[in-house]
């Protein structure tokens, strides 16, 4: 009788295991990922082709790690996609109009000065914020302009370099001689030369001899002659913010002439890249300057988290982690950040540009950078960080090697409008 009792009572058991999972409720997939695709300008076959591998790995990296780290909780998925616009503003002007039809983007994350050009005026009326991993142009320093940069003005980051350098560096008892080489064709690349020109006359007057500038080809073959009247003027240094093949061919020029002169240069003129092409013992007391950590600090957040855990596959973890790649991942990291804080705010389903836009006036923590940039946090009067928040970086080359000038940020100091 035991036995029989137990045998009905392990056949409903067994009934019970093949009945009950069938009939209960099946687990809830996953939520499908809504994909924004965010556009970037790119330059494969004009004056920047050659520092577009590091634009493009740090780019993949930042996005790949957004995505993994943030964008899954959300139920976001951020695709980069990217145009070649030669740094060419009519090239620019020509893709956004199908671009912003296509997908309605958060946001555009353009190259250089050509983007603002072709873009200022259309990205506030389409309500798509225009954020730029340059410095900023004189131009745009103005209150609500959609554009969103995380540094100030080039003559800013040059400024910061000189106030240091005459605090730091500068012995002699007469003022420091300071040139520029320049083209006259890019409106940014004029208007460096005049926001650098008035704070050295007016900022630094008597500290600093302005002697002019050099206005060369875009891609020169030779500047010597162009460079001769400031050698004999004596020029201490000369400040090219605009390409390498300025910094190559004013160095050159120098050989010729048998003198060395430094160069002071714009991040996307880095020591690393420009050694590729010159060398570092032709490039003695160069120095670069902006308002982003060194490519030389591997100890920030942005390196150790983002860098070695999503670099794309290829990508040399210490030759590709170049200045450029730095400013670049750090225009990368802002728009991801805004649309953070965007959808936290509005949620996904009421994303847009205006509401991306929005979120750089929300409140900032230092850690949002990842040690990429001294602070970060905006006002409608200015397309970069306000003024407190500003601070360069800068490595040089002594002995033949490349090291940092300055381990932590140096004060920029306030300069004139232009």
């Amino acid at each position: 009788m035991k036995i029989a009792k137990f045998s009905y009572l392990l056949c409903a058991l067994l009934i019970a295991a093949l009945v009950i999972p069938a009939c209960a409720p099946k687990a809830k997939p996953p939520a499908e990922l809504r994909e924004f695709k965010i556009p970037l300008s790119g330059d494969y076959s004009g004056p920047y082709a050659d520092i577009m591998k590091y634009i493009d790995a740090g780019n993949k990296a930042v996005f790949a790690w957004w995505n993994e780290e943030y964008g899954k909780k959300l139920g976001i998925k951020l695709t980069a996609k990217v145009y070649d616009t030669r740094y060419d503003p009519a090239v620019v002007a020509s893709i956004y109009p199908g671009a912003v039809a296509e997908f309605r983007p958060l946001a555009w994350l353009g190259l250089g000065g050509p983007c603002v050009a072709a873009l200022k005026e259309k990205v506030p009326y389409d309500k798509i914020p225009l954020v730029m991993s340059t410095g900023t142009y004189g131009y745009d320093w103005k209150a609500i302009n959609w554009i969103i940069q995380p540094r100030p003005t080039y003559p800013h980051e040059f400024a910061g370099w000189v106030d240091w350098a005459l605090k730091n560096k500068w012995k002699e008892s007469r003022p420091m001689r300071i040139a520029a080489v320049s083209n006259d064709k890019p409106a940014a690349y004029v208007d460096g030369e005049k926001g650098a020109k008035k704070f050295l006359t007016e900022v630094y007057a008597g500290k600093v001899e302005y002697l002019g500038c050099a206005w060369v080809d875009l891609v020169p073959v030779d500047v010597t002659d162009a460079i001769r009247p400031f050698v004999q003027k004596g020029v201490d240094y000369f400040w090219i913010m605009t390409n390498i093949p300025h910094v190559v061919a004013t160095t050159k020029a120098c050989d010729a002439l048998g003198i060395h002169v430094p160069v002071i240069t714009s991040t996307h003129n880095d020591m690393t890249t420009v050694a590729k092409v010159l060398g570092l013992e032709k490039m003695e007391s160069f120095y670069d300057t902006g308002n982003v950590a060194s490519a030389l600090h591997h100890e920030i957040p942005a390196y150790k988290e983002i860098w070695l855990k999503y670099l794309p596959a290829g990508v040399d973890p210490v030759k590709d982690w170049t200045l450029t790649t730095v400013q670049f991942s750090l225009s990368s990291l802002i728009v991801c950040r805004a649309i953070e804080k965007a959808a936290a705010r509005v949620g996904v389903e009421n994303l847009s540009g205006e509401a991306v836009y929005e979120s750089f006036f929300e409140s900032w923590k230092k850690e949002d950078a990842m040690g990429l940039s001294p602070g970060l946090g905006w006002t409608k009067d200015a397309p970069f960080p306000k003024e407190e928040l500003l601070g360069v970086m800068m490595s040089t080359v002594k002995d033949g090697k490349h090291v940092l000038a300055v381990d932590k940020f140096q004060p920029t100091p306030k300069i004139p409008k232009w």
